[in-house]
């Protein structure tokens, strides 16, 4: 299976939610649904994305507390923005994003090199007092007026 292709696949994520002993309610479901649509969104984001499916009933309390819990178990993860901006990120793993500055905007980097690139230099790094937990790559863009699809490494 390619690395993408499990996230947007309900019964790895029905699995996922049996290992780490969560109930696989129709609130996290949606979320899910919601998540492989986006990608990477805000707790608003995915509480509209729910309500335009129209499935079922959230407050945004409650996706912000589901999305909260999956990112705690590794589901998902959290990517926080230079706009301060909390993103969930249906990829847990690292890896690099293009950040769109002016549309507060987040996207995967489709070039794993980067990060692996990054990832090799710091690892042979010592920092007195210091272990490192993971490497978070954002590349500010901005859109340039010609195009309008999201950026490409």
């Amino acid at each position: 299976m390619a690395p993408s292709a499990k996230y947007n696949d309900l019964a790895v994520f029905k699995s996922l939610l049996s290992k780490y002993g969560l109930r696989q309610t129709s609130q996290r479901l949606a979320v899910h649904r919601a998540m492989m649509r986006l990608i990477h969104a805000s707790a608003d984001e995915v509480c509209t994305e729910i309500r335009k499916e129209g499935m079922v009933s959230v407050t945004t309390a409650s996706v912000y507390n589901i999305l909260n819990g999956l990112s705690e178990k590794g589901i998902y993860a959290k990517r926080m923005c230079s706009s301060g901006k909390l993103y969930f990120d249906i990829r847990p793993a690292p890896h690099a994003h293009f950040y769109d500055t002016k549309n507060d905007a987040l996207f995967d980097v489709t070039d794993e090199k980067i990060q692996q690139k990054a990832d090799s230099i710091l690892a042979r790094r010592r920092t007195t007092g210091y272990h490192l937990d993971a490497v978070e790559i954002y590349i500010l863009c901005h859109p340039t007026g010609r195009k309008k699809k999201a950026p490409k490494a």
